[in-house]
């Protein structure tokens, strides 16, 4: 596995990766991308949010209880994901957009997760 030195803001910058390693090549902007959503995921949200599986639920009970029905920690992972998805449409480009798409989606997998 490449360790990263530096990683860009979008959508221009170089990304450097180990320099001792020969095979290494710039990370594409997608891995980028999911480098830092896992980096918010494991990082600063999870430091300022908390135990997740207790965030999500707690998103999924509001969520279940403003549309009157049944919605799981997954699935509020990936209502929020779509809310993301769906500021992409209007204004100007902002990577935190696609970024936070990416950790919901990462994070609602792992939610999913059988027990």
């Amino acid at each position: 596995m490449t360790d990263i030195i530096n990683f860009p803001i979008f959508p221009n910058q170089p990304t450097e990766v180990n320099p001792d390693e020969e095979d290494d090549m710039p990370l594409s902007p997608a891995a980028v991308l999911l480098y830092e959503a896992s980096v918010l995921i494991d990082g600063d949200r999870d430091a300022q949010h908390g135990d997740r599986h207790e965030n999500f639920s707690n998103i999924a009970r509001a969520f279940s209880a403003r549309l009157g029905k049944m919605v799981t920690p997954a699935e509020a992972a990936l209502l929020l994901a779509d809310m993301k998805m769906a500021r992409t449409k209007s204004g100007s480009y902002n990577p935190d957009d696609y970024r936070d798409a990416a950790a919901y989606v990462a994070l609602a997998g792992e939610l999913a997760l059988p027990k």
